[in-house]
């Protein structure tokens, strides 16, 4: 079933095979979720991001930022497709909006997704190949008409990364650090500085003044599900939130507002958060946290 809702937008379509595809259409169309694990996100952003007082998407719409989403292990799709489709507010399964969406993923995504969605590029490769680091390069790009046209403010990205792929959480955030935390870190803050001098409306601005807006780092939202052994404890719930703390920390990314200590149960407004959606198999949690790049 696919119902088509009308928006605002007065942009055109526009897509192509690097990795930047945009979402601008008369129409949103919706699609019921490709599969159950679509839930697990959608009631993670949905539910519990303003009970923790974390706004991005609909809930933010006054930051006029650019929303960028990359899921990796995406196959078929289920949260590329939160990611991607708009936000209509008749409709049940919602969706967060990203003006992009990279679904990494040999295996194949759902055809409507493709179909349907011009704001999602399947990356039919691993998270480690080459060829998948290049289009998260591109992502950082600033020469983006069509942002422009969008209004959308090209020196500046929020980033949704998200990871349901079926392996240890140690594993899952290294690769993420290595291939994808890394290459936004590289590319995009010397894209920030450059786009700040060519589009700055003062240009009068000092030297300094630059400088101080080229340090300006990035916000990161990472969510991914702990897959735990069965019937996990409290304390086998900590040590796996303890060890994706550890490694963001390793790679030198800052955590929230750097306080850990309370583990699970801190409820400081950028504190880790884990919890266990309706979604979730018993031997699963959803780990949630800010990364300033």
């Amino acid at each position: 079933t696919t119902t088509t809702t009308t928006t605002n937008n007065n942009n055109n379509n526009n897509n192509n095979n690097n990795g930047t595809s945009t979402v601008a259409t008369e129409q949103s169309i919706y699609i019921p979720p490709v599969c159950r694990a679509y839930h697990k996100l959608s009631e993670t952003i949905d539910v519990y991001f303003p009970k923790w007082g974390w706004t991005i998407g609909h809930n933010n719409s006054s930051n006029n930022n650019r929303l960028v989403g990359i899921d990796v292990g995406a196959s078929p799709g289920g949260w590329s497709q939160y990611l991607a489709q708009p936000y209509i507010h008749t409709v049940t399964n919602t969706g967060l909006g990203c003006d992009r969406v990279l679904a990494i993923d040999p295996g194949c995504l759902n055809s409507d997704l493709l179909s349907l969605y011009s704001n999602i590029t399947h990356v039919p490769y691993t998270v480690q190949d080459p060829r998948t680091q290049a289009i998260i390069e591109k992502l950082g790009s600033c020469q983006d008409s069509q942002l422009l046209e969008m209004n959308k403010n090209i020196s500046k990205c929020t980033y949704v990364v998200v990871c349901d792929m079926n392996c240890d959480a140690k594993q899952a955030v290294g690769l993420l650090c290595d291939n994808v935390f890394d290459t936004i870190r590289k590319q995009h803050a010397p894209l920030s500085s450059s786009q700040v001098q060519s589009h700055s409306e003062s240009q009068a601005q000092s030297q300094s003044q630059s400088k101080s807006k080229s340090k300006s780092q990035v916000i990161v939202y990472l969510i991914l599900t702990l897959k735990l052994h069965k019937h996990p404890k409290m304390v086998n719930i900590n040590m796996a939130v303890n060890e994706v703390v550890k490694c963001l920390h390793s790679h030198g990314y800052i955590v929230g507002c750097g306080d850990t200590s309370g583990g699970v149960d801190n409820t400081g407004d950028d504190s880790v958060k884990c919890v266990h959606v309706s979604a979730n198999t018993l031997n699963e949690r959803m780990f949630a946290c800010r990364i300033m790049i």
